[in-house]
């Protein structure tokens, strides 16, 4: 399998460019993600993507997230259609569908999700809502690589806060949320309607033991036991006292998981990388 696309084994200069053009191939998933200095022609089958990286904080593109976008790029019917299954007998049956992402970094997962849940590549029938959130000080970063995605912006004037929009369904917010900390919560509930989440992403959430109580914290207010969001998580394996504790604490606070079937033979699919789905 060819891996040159993986984080390590790009050149330095590529590596740690900003911006950095990523390119997918939607309609063969053997051909790997491509990154490149410039960004890529407009092709058919393809979607493509300018990304703001800050590497005085390592907000940087991680292999976790290319791999998550390679799921996305293949799996985003059924995933919508795993998450309103989950939430019908929940008796939630609004138009509206929405996606969180946890810990966005440089923002690649957000926009590759709100192109590909945008009726402008194909996809029709529900309004998509994307909220990509990091630290406060982040989303800055985060903004610029929106801005570069999506060319139709509205800012609200109470607030300032900047809506980028893909197609006729699909929005796109960057907002702070710093782990543990409620009130960023509420703040993001209280942002639009509906309040509830359909779909958590996360990639690479799982590293610093030091966090895991305030991800935890977080993760159980936005699904509180009972609910019906789903948690999609993409994780690389590197240490396993780590890993074992998480999924103790995990375990401990109400949280079920299964893993996502692999797609043999698709560039994404590696060993030491897992997707997960979570749910209470």
């Amino acid at each position: 399998m060819d891996l040159e696309w993986r984080r390590n084994n790009l050149s330095n200069k590529l590596r740690f460019q900003s911006p950095l053009y990523i390119q997918f191939n939607l309609s063969n998933p053997s051909s790997p993600v491509k990154f490149s200095h410039s960004p890529f022609p407009l092709t058919v089958n393809y979607l493509s993507c300018e990304i703001h990286q800050n590497l005085e904080t390592v907000n940087c593109l991680w292999d976790a997230s290319t791999v998550l976008c390679g799921y996305v790029t293949r799996h985003r019917k059924s995933i919508l259609d795993k998450c309103i299954r989950r939430r019908k007998p929940f008796g939630v049956d609004e138009d509206k569908f929405r996606i969180l992402e946890l810990g966005s970094g440089c923002g690649v997962l957000g926009v590759v999700m709100g192109k590909l849940f945008s009726d402008s590549c194909g996809f029709e029938g529900v309004n998509v809502d994307v909220v990509v959130t990091d630290m406060d000080d982040e989303v800055t970063v985060i903004e610029e690589t929106l801005e570069c995605n999506f060319h139709r912006v509205e800012v609200c004037e109470d607030t300032g806060m900047k809506v980028f929009r893909e197609g006729s369904n699909t929005t796109i917010r960057a907002l702070p949320l710093k782990w543990g900390d409620s009130n960023d919560w509420r703040n993001i509930q209280n942002s639009s309607e509906p309040a509830h989440v359909d779909l958590i992403v996360g990639t690479d959430v799982v590293y610093e033991i030091q966090a895991f109580y305030q991800l935890l914290s977080t993760m159980n207010d936005i699904c509180p036991i009972g609910s019906p969001t789903l948690f999609l998580m993409c994780m690389e394996r590197r240490w396993k006292d780590v890993e074992a504790f998480w999924w103790e604490t995990v375990q401990e606070n109400g949280w079920k998981w299964e893993y996502a079937e692999r797609d043999v033979g698709c560039w994404w699919d590696l060993d030491k990388i897992d997707i997960i789905w979570l749910y209470r």
